[in-house]
């Protein structure tokens, strides 16, 4: 795996579980290699999930969420 460009290549949410499975050793389970936003989404959130498990916080200003992280991440709620 290479990253070239980092918004896209993470934005699947397969190289950051891949990453995160590395760092700490354990098996997030299997990524969706889907193409579809909701299954991309999927990836992302099962990293998120893993994240607050293992009481690691993600914050900003204000601290976000999973929904906040979606909506940057997507661009806002485009479901089209």
């Amino acid at each position: 795996m290479e990253i070239v460009d980092l918004f896209i290549d993470v934005g699947d949410g397969v190289i950051l579980m891949k990453l995160l499975e590395i760092i700490s050793g354990e098996k997030l389970g299997k990524p969706n290699r889907g193409r579809m936003r909701v299954q991309k989404i999927e990836n992302l959130n099962k990293t998120l999930d893993f994240l607050k498990r293992k009481r690691i916080q993600i914050s900003g200003d204000p601290p976000c969420s999973s929904y906040q992280l979606m909506y940057w991440r997507n661009g806002g709620w485009d479901f089209h």
